[in-house]
């Protein structure tokens, strides 16, 4: 089938801390293109060593800043018929972020997909384990949150599936000198979570929408976390990524 994915996240979504940059994305295009698919990466940001890098990544955000970035992109104008979101872990990692409100967050952001992109997988995911103990215990308390929220959006009639990616990445595939981002092996890992919940739930994507808004050219192979396209590189948006390198 035709899949046009919006990968949705903050730097785990970059990709930061993978050999190459692409963190799961091209082994998940991989995946599903030896199944006889066809995929495009869309969005606004270009993250990575891959020819199809774009998604929307924000490294270091939050998820109302994801959210609010997204908007402003006009990412969902693309139309996908799946959208992959990890998102959350800098609510708890960022101090003064009110991580308790996180998940009233992530349902607003996953009504405005509804509203804008109503035909849409939406496959969300749990955060995966943080080394630095504090974090890992917002994450696990946050992931129940996560939860709740998917299973209430699938029940007013979203379509989503729900991965727990916290149980995917083992704490040995983290890498230590940040204590947040996958190592190539825990990148893999989750590409095959994706991969399985995409096949899963194939009986529910419908074809892309036609008429919707063009895919853009990707500028070329870009680092983990710098390769914003002119649409998404605000001075903000920039300065976040400046300063969120080591951020998800």
């Amino acid at each position: 089938m035709e899949l046009r994915i919006l990968p949705l996240g903050a730097s785990i979504t970059a990709g930061v801390d993978s050999s190459d940059g692409n963190g799961y994305r091209l082994d998940l295009q991989q995946k599903l293109e030896g199944d006889g698919n066809n995929v495009t990466f869309v969005g606004t940001t270009f993250h990575g060593q891959m020819k199809d890098n774009a998604c929307e990544a924000y490294p270091g955000y939050t998820i109302e800043s994801i959210h609010n970035a997204t908007l402003a992109s006009g990412a969902l104008d693309f139309m996908p018929n799946v959208i992959l979101i990890n998102a959350g872990t800098n609510d708890c990692n960022k101090k003064g972020k009110d991580p308790a409100g996180a998940p009233m967050r992530y349902a607003t952001l996953l009504s405005h997909i509804k509203a804008k992109c109503p035909d849409a997988l939406v496959v969300d995911s749990s955060l995966i384990p943080n080394l630095d103990s504090t974090v890992n215990d917002c994450i696990i308390t946050l992931n129940g949150g996560l939860r709740r929220v998917s299973r209430e959006a699938r029940a007013n009639g979203q379509k989503t599936t729900f991965v727990e990616m916290y149980d995917v990445v083992p704490t040995d595939d983290i890498n230590t000198s940040d204590e947040t981002h996958p190592n190539d092996a825990g990148y893999e890992l989750m590409a095959q979570a994706w991969y399985e919940a995409i096949r899963n739930a194939s009986s529910k994507i419908d074809a892309p929408v036609q008429g919707a808004r063009k895919p853009l050219d990707s500028p070329g192979p870009t680092g983990g976390v710098t390769g914003l396209s002119a649409p998404a590189a605000f001075a903000v948006g920039f300065a976040c990524v400046m300063i969120g390198v080591f951020a998800v």
